[in-house]
């Protein structure tokens, strides 16, 4: 019967609903009264009221007269919504509108809900102690605040729903909370042998493994030997390089980049040049020129984002007319080199035909 009457009580209009109304309609919808007397008559529908009582589904009006069976009910009661049960007062928006705009929740009252409060609260509470902390991580401040690190990740997130006051002056809300959003930090190796400031990028992961392989028997790649090696895992070096600053003083490095000879790996090279204009950052040309010379082109066998101001870009890196050509005709054919051809039995014949 619990299904029946829940049913009956959400098809009423309003809120508020009549006992004796209720237990009617639940008595005509079993089949009549010798159906409801069956199923346990009013002892049982009692129960029932009082347990959605307990449940949070309905709430009795105090100020109604007690039904006249036994058990005693009242004779009024109220669904709960969302609205109902957590709609705030004026003197919530009055109290956190120093710090916080809430003119969401002022707008959209079944938005008001306790655990929304609970979190307005607390990151109140953060920003007026903030400059007793210390900076964190989003998912450490999320795990603080909200219960659960990936809360930033979520649809609940509340920080899509209010907004700061303007005159704190704080751009965002990670500054207002103290939290920083780090990247998947780069896979890297350190050649303790050498004392140079070098770095070498290579785009991907078996060209990682070749040069690494080399480094570790202190042997140079094209000339030059490296105290670190990155993997930029393609354009994932795009933003993980802003951690460099975790293994060197980055303005006290040399660092070349070494990728495929392709429209994204052009790419790749000359937005790390745009977004870190400070570094001292530069093409190994020299290995490009090697692979250009072997001319082993392949077709591509995924979608390559051609911009011509890339093309454009990465030419003024190659001064041998005829590597210029190469890669125009490359660009235009649809075609590529990978950086995989540059292994370690390629470096190895190399150096018996007399070439380092």
């Amino acid at each position: 019967m619990k299904q029946r009457i829940e049913k009956i009580i959400k098809k009423f209009k309003r809120k508020g609903f009549n006992i004796e109304i209720l237990e009617k309609l639940l008595i005509e919808s079993v089949g009549g009264e010798s159906q409801y007397t069956s199923k346990g008559g009013y002892k049982t529908f009692a129960d029932i009221i009082l347990a959605l009582v307990n449940e949070g589904v309905i709430r009795e009006i105090k100020s109604s007269t007690y039904y006249y069976k036994k058990p005693y009910l009242k004779s009024k009661y109220q669904r709960i919504t969302e609205a109902t049960e957590n709609s705030w007062d004026a003197y919530v928006f009055m109290f956190y509108s120093d710090f916080l705009d809430l003119s969401y929740y002022k707008k959209y009252i079944k938005a008001q809900k306790k655990q929304d409060l609970k979190y307005i609260k607390r990151i109140y509470n953060f920003i007026k102690t903030r400059d007793e902390r210390l900076i964190a991580s989003r998912e450490e401040r999320a795990l603080e605040l909200f219960d659960d690190e990936k809360y930033f990740n979520t649809e609940k997130n509340i920080l899509k729903r209010i907004k700061l006051n303007s005159y704190l002056g704080f751009r965002n809300f990670d500054e207002a909370l103290k939290m920083k959003k780090y990247t998947q930090m780069f896979v890297y190796y350190e050649n303790k042998k050498i004392t140079n400031n070098k770095i070498l990028i290579v785009e991907n992961q078996s060209t990682f493994f070749t040069v690494r392989k080399l480094m570790m028997e202190n042997h140079p790649f094209f000339s030059k030997k490296y105290k670190f090696l990155l993997w930029g895992q393609g354009k994932g070096i795009i933003s993980q390089l802003e951690m460099l600053s975790m293994i060197v003083t980055p303005k006290a490095v040399v660092i070349d980049y070494f990728g495929d000879i392709d429209p994204e790996g052009y790419f790749i090279f000359l937005k790390l040049k745009e977004k870190f204009p400070a570094l001292d950052l530069q093409l190994l040309v020299k290995a490009y020129e090697v692979l250009l010379d072997e001319k082993r082109f392949y077709n591509y066998t995924q979608k390559q984002n051609k911009n011509a101001q890339v093309l454009k870009g990465i030419l003024e890196y190659f001064k041998n007319e005829e590597h210029r050509l190469i890669i125009k005709n490359l660009w235009h054919k649809n075609q590529r080199i990978p950086q995989e051809i540059i292994t370690l039995e390629f470096i190895k014949r190399r150096e018996n035909n007399g070439h380092i």
